[in-house]
C-alpha cells in the first residue's frame, strides 16, 4: 500500500468505517489521517509513520489522550486502529 500526494487525492487508499471513510495522504511534506463522516464532516489528524513488523504503522503527532492509540496497514491492506491491548477496529480497504 503506498500513501498519495494530496493533488492525486481520488487515488489515495480509503478504508470504510462504521461512521464513514478514512484515508491517508500527504501534503507539503506532512502525513495526515483524514475521517469523513457520513453527516459531511471531516476530522483531519496530522500522523507520524513508525516502522512496525505488522505492517505500515502511524501514529497521531499530537493525540488528545496516552492510550497509545495508533492505526495500521496491514499485509492486506486493511486499515486497523490499535491500542497497547489489541486491535480496536478493522477498517476494510475500497478498491
Amino acid at each position: 500500500t503506498r500513501v498519495f500526494s494530496r493533488p492525486r487525492y481520488s487515488s489515495v487508499p480509503s478504508w470504510t468505517a462504521v461512521a464513514g471513510v478514512i484515508i491517508i495522504y500527504r501534503q507539503d511534506g506532512k502525513t495526515f489521517l483524514e475521517r469523513n463522516f457520513k453527516d459531511g464532516s471531516s476530522m483531519r489528524e496530522e500522523v507520524v509513520e513508525r516502522p512496525s513488523p505488522r505492517g505500515r504503522r502511524f501514529e497521531i503527532r499530537k493525540p488528545s489522550s496516552d492510550d497509545g492509540a495508533y492505526y495500521l496497514i496491514n499485509k492486506d491492506g486493511n486499515l486497523q486502529l490499535r491500542d497497547k491491548q489489541g486491535v480496536i477496529n478493522n477498517s476494510k480497504k475500497i478498491d
